[in-house]
């Protein structure tokens, strides 16, 4: 399907692999138009969509993929899609330098977050790196900090985050 063809090529632009331009924003822009039959995927590529925008500074498009996503939004998405889904509105809103409002989603993100579940460690760094940003990672708890003493998983497994928190 077009969707996951698009969806590598953002997969590719976020790592470096490929370049991000013009011809990218367009393709997510189709994509988007497409749609997917499966709404997990769909909401997916949607907060995937939302982070390369952001990032590259369209915020605009950004902004209207976020209002596209408002009709996806449903007890059927699985909540660990539903956190990354707010962890990317979070970020649109802190590029968006509405701080408090950022600070917010992010905390309504972790109280869906499983902290079982095998991407946990990816949301607590997102939020974490939120926190760290305003000078306020000792928000977290013990618990949630312990994740930053922890080997990091997937390109660069040997590396470990070595942030000694006294």
């Amino acid at each position: 399907q077009y969707l996951e063809s698009v969806f590598l090529e953002m997969a590719l632009a976020s790592i470096g692999k490929t370049e991000v331009d013009n011809a990218l924003f367009l393709k997510i822009d189709q994509a988007i138009i497409k749609g997917h039959l499966d709404q997990n995927v769909y909401m997916l590529f949607i907060v995937n969509a939302m982070n390369i925008t952001t990032t590259y500074n369209q915020l605009e498009k950004a902004n209207s993929i976020y209002s596209i996503s408002l009709s996806l939004v449903s007890e059927n998405i699985y909540p660990v899609i539903q956190c990354n889904y707010l962890q990317a509105l979070g970020r649109l809103k802190n590029y968006e330098f509405k701080t408090n409002e950022s600070k917010e989603i992010y905390q309504k993100a972790m109280k869906l977050a499983d902290p079982k579940h095998p991407r946990y460690k990816r949301l607590i760094t997102n939020y974490g790196s939120m926190l760290a940003s305003e000078g306020q990672l000792l928000k977290l708890s013990e618990n949630e900090l312990e994740v930053f003493n922890l080997p990091v998983e997937g390109i660069g497994a040997c590396q470990t985050i070595t942030a000694k928190i006294t």
